[in-house]
């Protein structure tokens, strides 16, 4: 098994089917309709994934990744959960610091 199928992140699935359709990080920018410096930060994991479903589904297409493959999707709903429940937790620590203070 190659490093890139052992990242489960939104971006490093966007960059198994990248490398999988045998598209350069350039090609699938331009196909995608984005910059390639950008493309590459989220492959990485270095920038959110899209929050919109519809720009989520646009990549499958484009990538060629059927409807019924929701791998993308639920990549992206797992990160955007998990930064969610920090964001939540971090208050509701800061909360409880302010009454035991």
């Amino acid at each position: 098994m190659s490093d890139i199928t052992r990242d489960y992140s939104f971006g490093g699935w966007l960059r198994y089917l990248r490398v999988k359709r045998a598209l350069t990080l350039r090609h699938a920018a331009t196909l995608l309709g984005m910059d390639a410096g950008n493309l590459s930060k989220l492959e990485r994991s270095e920038l959110d994934p899209p929050r919109s479903a519809k720009r989520i589904r646009y990549i499958c297409k484009k990538l060629g990744v059927k409807e019924s493959e929701p791998i993308l999707l639920s990549t992206a709903y797992q990160h955007h959960l998990s930064a969610l429940k920090r964001e939540f937790n971090c208050e509701l620590d800061a909360r409880k610091e302010g009454q035991d203070g």
